[in-house]
């Protein structure tokens, strides 16, 4: 089930992810254990993702001190 793409590289990629966290013998708990886990890790990645995508400043400019943050302003992004 590709949901309309063309390419089916984005359900591979999560089959990927799903065989990582989920072994083939795990117990029932395990499993909804990890699928959950997995959840929450995606949707992490998404919207760090969005935020960084929709922000002026990069979310990690925050985090720096006062004198980084003004280095980081008079450098060049490349």
């Amino acid at each position: 089930m590709t949901l309309g793409n063309r390419t089916n590289n984005r359900l591979e990629s999560t089959n990927q992810k799903i065989t990582q966290v989920v072994t083939k013998f795990c117990r029932l708990d395990q499993l909804f254990e990890g699928l959950e886990m997995l959840m929450v890790t995606l949707r992490t990645e998404r919207d760090h993702a969005a935020t960084e995508c929709f922000c002026k400043t990069p979310s990690f400019v925050s985090k720096l001190t006062y004198e980084q943050q003004k280095m980081f302003w008079h450098l060049t992004p490349f």
